[in-house]
């Protein structure tokens, strides 16, 4: 026998990387919303934004907290059973956190 390591990777590491690639989809598209809820902020606070222009933008508001809140709860699906840990951790944070920032900007 060789005292070589083995070349299989440690549990743990294995782990990680099945969770983190429940995670990926979803921390891509918190990026994509993120963004949305930017230039909906822009557009409100432009300087020449009309009333109905932030009827538009509250429009483009209240889609884009129904969306992240679905997402959410197919966040919630897919992780049902696994240690809210790591990646899972930090993207279920994260859908919290915008869909707190979204209600904000609705208020």
């Amino acid at each position: 026998m060789s005292d070589l390591p083995s070349r299989a990777s440690p549990p743990e590491v294995v782990e990680r990387k099945r969770l983190r690639a429940i995670a990926r989809p979803f921390a891509k598209d918190i990026m994509k919303w993120q963004a949305k809820l930017a230039v909906c902020r822009q557009g409100r606070d432009a300087s020449k934004a009309t009333v109905e222009d932030a009827v538009v933008f509250g429009s483009g508001l209240g889609d884009l907290l129904a969306e992240v809140q679905e997402a959410q709860a197919r966040f919630r699906q897919a992780t049902a059973g696994e240690p809210m840990a790591g990646a899972l951790d930090d993207v279920s944070r994260a859908l919290e956190r915008l869909i707190e920032q979204i209600s904000a900007e609705l208020r």
